[in-house]
């Protein structure tokens, strides 16, 4: 079964930022601020597609934007000796 994730979309203030959403929030100054981390292991998942897409459109941040990808599409697979594949 895939697991769905949020990938940060890069925005016109700060195109080089990326990540995953954590599941994790804060308010500053009024404003709701989304964290995220570049390992997607610290991303939380989501079961269905529907549902990761259903979050998306949910979220407002004043940071960040979201779309749903496969986890899997993003982790480091490794083969039995331990290399990239």
């Amino acid at each position: 079964m895939e697991t769905w994730v949020l990938r940060v979309l890069p925005n016109s203030h700060n195109p080089f930022d990326e990540g995953f959403y954590t599941g994790k929030s804060y308010i500053y100054q009024g404003a709701k601020y989304a964290v995220v981390d570049k390992d997607i292991k610290s991303a939380k998942p989501y079961s269905t597609y529907p549902k990761a897409v259903a979050a998306c459109k949910k979220m407002c941040f004043e940071n960040y934007r979201f779309e749903a990808v496969r986890q899997s599409d993003f982790e480091i697979q490794n083969n039995e000796c331990g290399t990239i594949q």
